[in-house]
């Protein structure tokens, strides 16, 4: 209901779309993305490990 979505491009005047206009391609748009998705908190099969902490480090003055 509060959604807008403003779509501009190369030679094309700027177009808003409200609240209804667009709340069927929105649902449409992420049910698929869903459905592709799968379980989004289940890490892939092939994704590398993170370790806790992997990539930060910290400086200390003694």
């Amino acid at each position: 209901d509060n959604t807008s979505l403003g779509v501009s491009g190369l030679d094309e005047n700027f177009t808003m779309y409200e609240g209804q206009q667009i709340a069927q391609w929105l649902d449409t748009t992420f049910e698929n993305r869903n459905d592709d998705a799968g379980d989004a908190a289940a890490p892939a099969a092939d994704a590398p490990a993170q370790q806790e902490g992997a990539g930060e480090s910290m400086e200390v003055d003694s």
